[in-house]
C-alpha cells in the first residue's frame, strides 16, 4: 500500500500537468458507460487461482475444494462460512452495471437467484460468484457525473505518461550487475 501511494504521487509529481483531459472526451465516455442507466448486479466473488505450473492433480484439488464450498452452500451454510473453513476470504465487488460486464458472464449471472453461488471456470483457476441482490438504476445527468468521468480519464492518462517514462528512465539507466 505504501509503495502504491509513493507511486501514485509521484505520478502527479512527473506527469500530473502533462495531462489534460477534453470535454468531448468526458462527453464521449459519459455516452459510451454511463449515459443509460440499466441494471446492476451487487457480486461477491471467491477467486482460487491454480498454482504457477500446476499439475493436472493440483488443478483437481482446486475443483474439490471450489465443490466443498458449493455443497456447503447448498446445505444452507453462508457463503462466508463455507469459504472461512478453507481459510479463504471473499472479495465484495459491490453493485456492477451488468452492461460493464462480458456478455456471457452477464447471461450467467441472470440465471442465478439472490444469495446463489455459481462457479466459473477459467484458465488461471476457479471463481465463486455469488449475486447478494440486484438494482435498477436510473442515469445520472452529465454534469452530476462529468467530474468522476474526468477523474478516471486522468488517472488512466496518468498510468500511460508514467508508464511511458519509467520505460525511458530504465532504457537509460546504466546498471551493472557484479556477482
Amino acid at each position: 500500500l505504501g509503495d502504491q501511494m509513493i507511486q501514485e504521487r509521484l505520478q502527479v509529481v512527473v506527469v500530473g500537468a502533462k495531462v489534460s483531459i477534453s470535454d468531448a472526451e468526458v462527453r464521449r465516455l459519459y455516452d459510451q458507460k454511463f449515459k443509460k442507466g440499466g441494471a446492476q448486479v451487487q457480486l461477491v466473488t471467491l477467486r482460487m487461482p491454480y498454482p504457477m505450473g500446476a499439475t493436472q492433480e493440483q488443478k483437481e484439488a482446486t475443483k474439490e475444494k471450489a465443490e466443498t464450498i458449493l455443497n456447503a452452500v447448498k446445505r444452507g451454510e453462508s457463503f462466508e462460512e463455507a469459504a472461512g473453513k478453507q481459510s479463504i476470504t471473499l472479495s465484495d465487488v459491490g453493485f456492477v452495471s451488468q452492461n460493464d460486464l462480458d456478455p456471457r458472464l452477464a447471461e450467467f449471472l441472470d440465471q442465478l437467484k439472490p444469495k446463489e453461488v455459481g462457479p466459473v471456470a477459467t484458465q488461471e483457476g476457479i471463481q465463486l460468484i455469488q449475486v447478494k441482490g440486484r438494482r435498477s438504476v436510473e442515469a445520472r445527468p452529465f454534469e452530476e457525473v462529468a467530474p468522476e468521468i474526468r477523474r478516471i480519464l486522468q488517472q488512466q492518462e496518468m498510468e500511460k505518461y508514467f508508464a511511458e517514462w519509467a520505460k525511458t528512465l530504465r532504457e537509460k539507466a546504466h546498471i551493472k550487475i557484479m556477482l
